[in-house]
């Protein structure tokens, strides 16, 4: 699947997993799988790449919520409730990996790591934010790949193991 853009909608018949080796654009992929999908959840290690992900939806049309570090934790709940209303019919959260841990979002059947966190635990964490008992969709979670540390770090989540950031 080396640079193409893929239809999700086709990925969730067939696995729970997918890995789209995208050659450095992963912004296109994310594009696409946010049209395919009605509520997507973005997860990014670097806020600043949050931001971009979040200002070139919003520049599309998309209702976007943001988590990151310099949101209050007293205010992340009232965000992961907008975002799993009922009403809320199609949106995207955006969030830096780590920053949801404890919050559940059933409504949300699409996970993106646009990047991932070097520690196994809090990828897990991240995972466990949308596959819950009462989920309301098959959990898809979709990892992006551009470059050997981006593989790097994919090999190690998947072997279970925290990842060395100086290793890359």
């Amino acid at each position: 699947l080396k640079n193409e853009v893929v239809d999700v909608a086709q990925i969730a018949r067939f696995t729970a997993d997918h890995k789209i080796e995208c050659g450095g654009d992963k912004m296109e992929h994310i594009e696409r799988i946010c049209e395919e999908n009605k509520k997507v959840m973005i997860v990014t290690r670097y806020r600043d790449n949050l931001q971009k992900i979040a200002d070139t939806l919003q520049a599309k049309g998309y209702t976007v919520f943001s988590i990151h570090g310099d949101v209050p934790v007293s205010q992340r709940q009232a965000i992961v409730d907008a975002v799993d209303l009922d009403g809320t019919e199609e949106c995207v959260l955006v969030a830096t990996a780590g920053t949801c841990e404890g919050y559940g979002l059933p409504s949300i059947g699409v996970m993106v790591f646009a990047s991932m966190d070097f520690s196994y635990k809090a990828f897990v964490q991240m995972k466990a934010r949308i596959q819950r008992i009462n989920a309301l969709k098959k959990n898809v979670y979709v990892y992006l790949i551009s470059g050997e540390c981006d593989q790097r770090i994919y090999d190690s989540m998947m072997l279970q193991k925290d990842f060395d950031p100086l290793s890359c």
